[in-house]
């Protein structure tokens, strides 16, 4: 998986300065990006994809905790405002 992710970082990297497409192939940047999305998507359905993406023990909690302080802010400066 971090092969395809790795190239499609690149592509997307190379479209955001301005480079349309792939010096190697001539093929648009953002094809390229494609491709390896619908590439993994398969992957994943088949059950044969490689999973060997780093994951960060604990993260995804974090995330939720984050998301939850910033919904109670949001609700907070909701009341302010209309107070």
């Amino acid at each position: 998986m971090n092969t395809y992710l790795s190239a499609m970082k690149r592509h997307i990297d190379e479209f955001a300065i301005g480079v349309d497409r792939a010096w190697d192939s001539g093929v648009p940047h953002l094809a390229h990006v494609a491709a390896g999305c619908i590439i993994l998507l398969d992957a994943m359905h088949a059950g044969i994809v490689i999973d060997d993406r780093y994951a960060v023990p604990g993260f995804e909690d974090v995330l939720r905790e984050v998301a939850a302080l910033k919904a109670g802010w949001v609700a907070d400066k909701a009341v302010r405002d209309a107070a």
